[in-house]
């Protein structure tokens, strides 16, 4: 960690040196523009600052902080500037603070400048005039004032948000005097434009010096009215088409376009104008749309021109579209020549034309009407071999007549007897002009080109020898190409020209990537061969490479292995020359492939034998390769001896270890039962026998295998005999303890050992007799028994138990499931088991369970086989008779069953259910009406018990509708009031006008309805006088809902 550090510090120091700075702390600093005085700077809201930094001795790693304090955008900045910043706000005084810190572990500085920002004015002009001609809008964000409809000078009245007490100036824009603010008349200004688009400039300066500018437009005029008209409908390219624009003389927008270009062009204007365009390309294949329901014209150009300004007719500009334009071209002459420059005096040239035809546009569409004719400026040493040269007959240049040609077809051919330039032309023209075009044609003599050798043989990597190559032409240039093979690198140039005698190609490596010999031919010759081109063969042969097969290593010793070797080139010999070390054996030297051997290496480490491999007898040798193959030692195991055991006895084996690191030790054992495990890693580990307890010896095998890497395991097998341990099955009576009589106990062994040896000791031995032994005390005793034959002791304990009592641990009773039953029962837990004998005061009845009991009084004595006993008395006693009673019965309005019974349970074992007739299953039967009804209980234990009641009912009291409402507040029928209705709390109450219109509705009606419409399905008005129809509905099902008319009146009758 301190190295680091120190080279850290040294490359921080170093890049401080490189840098020429000392480490010192900088000095903050900066100026502002507008600049500052005594350290202040005093500016508007608004107004943009510069932030010029100016700070001294900064180093590489400096940093920024400036805060510009309240109410500055941006904020802060960590930018070395300069920083554009304003105030957005007025604030008596705030700093603007820099610090900068090099960042080098001294301290940064701080420089800090206070500025005061003051408050800046606004500007906000309204139009005074209301008139619908006049409107104020935003036009972007220029605030815009227009006067439409108007062809004369109008009066424009303003309105400034600031008093004539602050200074203000009114730049009207017309070229006018200038207004202030001493032409305000309180705060507004009156202004006369005439026709035009002006722009008027408002400022206002504060007491404070703080101002500002603001730019109106205005406009004065109406909406445009402009007349097209186009100079011509058919010209040929290139042609300058003009647009006449006759307009209103107001101020207009004006965008332009044509329909051959995508460019647009727009401008502004009061005056008539004409605008000017150039058709560069015919108009074939174009269209001008007249109408959106009229096909298009076809093969016409067309002009758009859209006009536009403040007054346009809600916001619509004009647009003029003229047409149709049609124009037409000239034709384009060009020539395709076959064979190119320079033939040789034998060939036949072809002469094409190739060029543009002209269109023509007409009433009919486009057509390419366009003639040609030839002309050799040569007299002689050409033949005309086809095609027809055509002429012009003398119209031609001024005197040009597109009809008066002599045609001439599309393509001639021109064959030549004699050497030499010849000039050609072509002539194309149609009704837009006429055009030609110049071909010249160079006409050579035969030659033969000679190399100085035809073949030449080379090995990959070689330089090639250049040859000469002769003309039988002087001053012929030679031309040779190289066409190599694919694979073949290093022909480079791959072509060359130059005069005869010429020497080449020069200083070629050539490489043969490929496996097989490549060849590159070089064809030479001049313009016009007499025979066929001349030809140079270089054989490059590949270069041979040795190829080594994979072989896992390393190799196991006394096993053979093969290596394959591969060449790369075609008949490929190999042989292969061995170098072993001391301790390994069978290396051999041999030919051909694959390399074979087997090796044998009697060391305990890895041993490398070396074996290098060449190619003989080849023109272009392999380098030799060398191949290394690693060789384990042989591991042998030495000899191992049987082995006999006891039970639990340990058990070791005698050190088998071979001394060669790398070796995997494993080991199988075919019986676990000697107390090793099946198998294991690692060397046999010492163990403990296991508890042979069967009577019979039991043998196993183990089998030790070593396996180092990959190679065969090497096995080596011994035997294990575990003796039997001897057998014995001990007794104790009585019931293996103490007899409760004498307190005496007797221990019996039993064993088929053959000459055993009994060894007995506990804590009351009265007598032994060889298997037997008697006692006198409980506790634990041991016998060891040892086999006379095998050696082998076993080791047996035995608990005598003190006298065993018998106890009664607890009594289950039930009592019968109902009141006088016969299912009681009951059940003795002892501690004696199975061996407990019972004796119940119940004849013949000897289990520790009875069942078919009724209540009463029971008693059982029990005993075990020490002859110890317990008793006890068990007494059953009945459960209360179950009953059911009458809590509540709620008698039902007569035929509406909303009755109700509530019964109860009594007795019995309590957990009451309940079911009745009507599938009601609890303690409350409701919904009926006046009737019997069943009812069933059952407890918890299944006992039942029935019961019937009663349920009465009582008939339904009437309703009684009041005919008449008069709400007039004389205290008299002022509110419908229905008697009775009180007892039908559901009720719902609805009232129908003579046209069936719901006009109150109640759920429930409280008796307060005082003729007026319901609020909620109408106007809260009093409803008109007259009759009305209501609809009471109490909502019990034996009840028809009451219908009938009630009466309203405004005046008591």
């Amino acid at each position: 960690m301190n190295h680091f550090i120190q080279v850290a510090s040294f490359v921080f120091l170093a890049t401080l040196n490189q840098f020429n700075v000392s480490a010192q702390s900088p000095i903050a600093g900066f100026t502002t523009i507008p600049s500052s005085t005594n350290g202040n700077l005093i500016i508007c809201v608004g107004e943009p600052v510069g932030f010029v930094d100016l700070s001294q001795d900064t180093g590489p790693l400096v940093s920024y902080d400036w805060q510009f304090g309240l109410g500055a955008s941006p904020g802060f900045s960590s930018d070395t500037g300069p920083i554009i910043v304003t105030y957005g706000m007025p604030v008596g005084n705030v700093l603007a603070t820099l610090t900068v810190d090099n960042n080098n572990g001294f301290p940064p500085s701080v420089f800090t400048l206070n500025i005061e920002v003051l408050a800046s004015p606004t500007s906000d002009l309204l139009l005074l005039q209301t008139d619908e001609a006049y409107a104020s809008e935003m036009v972007g964000s220029v605030p815009t004032f227009r006067r439409c409809n108007s062809d004369e000078s109008q009066l424009f009245s303003f309105l400034s948000n600031h008093p004539n007490t602050v200074q203000q100036n009114f730049d009207w824009g017309d070229g006018s005097p200038d207004s202030s603010q001493d032409d305000l008349i309180d705060s507004s200004i009156d202004h006369v434009y005439p026709i035009g688009e002006f722009w008027l400039e408002h400022t206002v300066t504060l007491s404070n010096g703080c101002s500002i500018l603001r730019t109106y437009r205005v406009f004065n005029g109406s909406a445009p009215i402009v007349t097209v008209s186009g100079s011509g409908q058919n010209t040929c390219t290139p042609s300058d088409y003009q647009l006449e624009v006759l307009a209103n003389n107001v101020p207009i927008d004006y965008i332009v376009s044509y329909s051959d270009i995508t460019l647009i062009e727009s401008f502004s204007t009061s005056n008539d104008t004409t605008l000017t365009h150039t058709f560069v390309e015919n108009s074939c294949g174009e269209e001008y749309i007249i109408s959106p329901i009229l096909p298009p014209l076809q093969n016409a150009y067309s002009a758009t021109l859209v006009a536009s300004n403040l007054c346009s007719a809600n916001g619509i500009p004009t647009v003029v579209t003229i047409g149709p334009i049609t124009v037409s071209s000239a034709p384009d002459p060009e020539i395709s020549m076959e064979p190119f420059n320079p033939v040789c005096i034998s060939d036949v040239v072809t002469l094409i034309s190739t060029g543009e035809p002209g269109q023509n546009v007409t009433i009919d569409g486009c057509n390419d009407s366009t003639l040609v004719y030839w002309s050799i400026e040569e007299s002689t040493g050409y033949v005309l071999e086809s095609g027809t040269i055509g002429a012009s007959n003398g119209a031609s240049g001024e005197d040009y007549s597109f009809g008066e040609w002599t045609p001439g077809s599309e393509s001639i051919e021109l064959g030549f007897d004699a050497p030499g330039l010849y000039h050609a032309w072509l002539h194309t023209g149609n009704a837009c002009g006429e055009d030609s075009v110049q071909q010249v044609i160079a006409v050579i003599p035969f030659g033969t080109v000679t190399p100085s050798s035809v073949e030449t043989t080379i090995c990959s990597g070689d330089t090639v020898n250049p040859i000469t190559w002769n003309s039988s032409q002087p001053g012929y240039l030679i031309t040779w190409l190289a066409n190599p093979d694919a694979g073949l690198n290093g022909v480079i140039p791959f072509a060359g020209i130059g005069l005869g005698p010429l020497e080449s190609p020069d200083d070629w490596i050539l490489v043969n990537e490929g496996d097989e010999p490549l060849y590159v031919e070089i064809e030479a010759g001049v313009s016009c061969m007499a025979n066929p081109a001349s030809l140079w063969t270089i054989e490059v042969l590949p270069v041979a490479v040795i190829s080594i097969g994979d072989i896992d290593l390393p190799i196991c010793s006394n096993e053979p292995f093969e290596v394959e070797i591969e060449g790369n080139v075609e008949g490929m010999g190999f042989g292969w020359v061995p170098t072993p070390p001391l301790f390994v054996t069978g290396a051999s030297a041999g030919v051909g492939s694959p390399l074979n051997d087997e090796l044998v290496n009697t060391s305990t480490e890895i041993q490398t034998v070396t074996y290098t491999v060449f190619t003989p007898d080849m023109q272009c040798p392999a380098l030799p390769v060398t191949v290394e193959i690693d060789v384990l030692p042989l591991v042998v195991i030495p000899p191992l001896p049987d082995v006999s055991i006891c039970s639990n006895e340990e058990v070791s084996i005698d050190d088998y270890d071979s001394g060669i690191d790398g070796v995997q030790w494993s080991w199988e054992n075919s019986n676990v039962d000697v107390g090793l495990p099946e198998t294991g890693n690692g060397y046999v580990p010492d163990w403990l026998a296991s508890l042979n307890d069967t009577g019979e010896a039991i043998e196993s095998t183990i089998v030790v295998s070593a396996q180092l890497a990959d190679c065969p395991a090497v096995d080596m097998t011994f035997n294990v005999t575990l003796n039997p341990m001897p057998e014995a099955t001990l007794s104790v009576s009585p019931n293996s303890g103490l007899d409760c009589l004498d307190l005496t106990a007797s221990i019996d062994a039993s064993t088929g050992a053959e000459n055993p040896d009994f060894q007995w000791t506990g804590p009351g031995v009265v007598s032994q007799s060889g298997s037997s032994v008697l006692v006198n005390e409980s506790g634990g005793y041991t016998l060891i028994l040892i086999d006379g034959i095998t050696g082998c002791s076993a080791e047996f304990e035995v608990e005598v138990l003190p006298p065993t009592p018998i106890n009664i641990l607890a009594t289950g009773a039930e009592p019968p499931n109902c009141n006088g039953g016969n299912d009681g029962w009951i059940e003795v837990l002892t501690d004696a088991g199975n061996e407990a004998v019972y004796t119940w005061s119940l004849p013949g009845v000897d289990d520790a369970y009875v069942d078919g009991l009724s209540a009463g009084t029971y008693s059982v004595l029990v005993t075990n086989a020490s002859n110890c006993a317990d008793s006890a008395t068990v007494i059953l006693t009945d459960f209360p008779v179950l009953t059911v009673d009458l809590v509540e019965m709620t008698p039902s309005e007569c035929g509406e069953s909303n009755g109700s019974l509530v019964v109860s349970g009594g007795g019995g074992q309590g957990g009451y259910g309940f079911s009745w007739t009507l599938f009601q299953n609890n303690s409350t039967l409701d919904g009926v009406d006046e009737g019997n009804y069943d009812v069933e209980v059952t407890d918890a234990g299944g006992c039942t018990v029935q019961g019937t009641f009663p349920v009465d009912c009582y008939p339904l009291t009437p309703i009684i509708v009041n005919q008449l409402i008069t709400p007039n507040d004389d205290g008299f029928n002022d509110v419908w009031i229905i008697e009775n209705l009180f007892m039908y709390p559901d009720n719902k109450v609805q009232i129908f006008n003579r046209w069936g219109t719901e006009v109150f509705e109640a759920d429930p009606y409280e008796n307060d309805w005082t003729g007026f419409w319901d609020r909620a399905i109408g106007s809260n008005k009093l409803l008109p006088a007259g009759t009305y129809y209501y609809l009471i509905d109490t909502r019990k099902k034996s009840q028809k809902p009451y219908r009938g008319f009630i009466e309203l009146q405004h005046e008591e009758r």
